[in-house]
């Protein structure tokens, strides 16, 4: 026999999906994304120096 949840305990369910995927979101790094992945790494770095160098005032 199918038990039927009333409209709150459902969403209220899907609170707490969301609150796990929130968590989870949260937790991410950039450590974390790039770890084990060459690519995406030199990609970072990449922008990172093309930051570092737009930053930098203009010596005159």
């Amino acid at each position: 026999m199918l038990q039927r949840f009333s409209r709150p305990d459902r969403y209220f369910g899907r609170c707490g999906h969301l609150d796990a995927a929130e968590n989870k979101v949260e937790a991410l790094t950039i450590k974390k994304l790039t770890k084990g992945n060459p690519t995406v790494s030199a990609m970072i770095e990449e922008a990172r120096a093309k930051k570092s160098e737009t930053d930098k005032p203009d010596e005159q």
